[in-house]
């Protein structure tokens, strides 16, 4: 035992000896943003060896920039998600290993901030149902007897016509608490990709939608104006 002992410490003062090893993050920075990956060394020079994402070389034997003590390279190709593995030696051969993560807005969540982000999510799909199911069940059609002629204007078609913007803003939120949860929490690229699609279109579509809406409210209240007038004289209406 104790010469498994001494020989396991010979080892590690061996391999501290020979490549003394530091880990420590660098931190988060957004999707697509540049990092400057550095370090603040007593050495003359420093060689950035690899850049490494998943089995992926991204970078191969780089040299870093140096001002003072101070060494720097820029990466900028960050166009995935997840967390970026990087080694580089001084001139003494010392080798030195970081990380650091990118997420879509450059921020990590903690447990307590998904928890409320997914009772969030939880909320949002709850109302959207609720909303939805008005929205299909209101009619938008006027009243009409057996024959078919008009004997009442519906009043409700407003209420249907809210519903539905109400349901497309509803969405849109949900696809951006998506978003965000499944690319600062659960790292799932290909979802907070769609998830960014879908909300950023929804975005763009929302204003034409409010107006066209806004529109269509105007010209059914008018309507149904006229509407109410002509059925006060007892004009049928078919």
């Amino acid at each position: 035992m104790k010469n498994k002992l001494g020989l396991l410490l010979l080892t590690l003062t061996l391999l501290i000896a020979v490549m003394p090893f530091s880990l420590a993050s660098l931190g988060t920075y957004a999707q697509y943003s540049c990092v400057n990956v550095q370090t603040i060394l007593n050495t003359t020079s420093v060689n950035l060896t690899t850049i490494w994402y998943n089995t992926t070389i991204l970078v191969d034997g780089e040299l870093m920039s140096k001002r003072g003590y101070a060494f720097n390279y820029t990466f900028c190709n960050t166009s995935k998600l997840g967390t970026y593995i990087y080694d580089y030696v001084d001139a003494s051969g010392n080798v030195y290993v970081n990380d650091f993560e990118i997420t879509i807005t450059g921020t990590t969540f903690t447990i307590q901030q998904a928890i409320i982000y997914i009772i969030a999510l939880v909320l949002l799909i709850a109302i959207f149902i609720l909303c939805l199911y008005g929205a299909i069940v209101i009619p938008w059609a006027d009243r009409k007897n057996p024959e078919g002629v008009i004997i009442g204007v519906n009043e409700f078609k407003y209420i249907k016509l809210f519903c539905i913007i109400f349901c497309y803003i509803l969405l849109m939120f949900i696809f951006g608490v998506s978003r965000s949860v499944t690319a600062n929490f659960l790292m799932y690229n290909n979802a907070s990709q769609f998830f960014n699609f879908a909300y950023w279109f929804m975005l763009s579509c929302l204003f034409p939608i409010i107006a066209v809406s806004f529109i269509l409210t105007i010209v059914q209240f008018v309507t149904g104006k006229k509407m109410k007038k002509i059925l006060q004289r007892g004009i049928p209406i078919r």
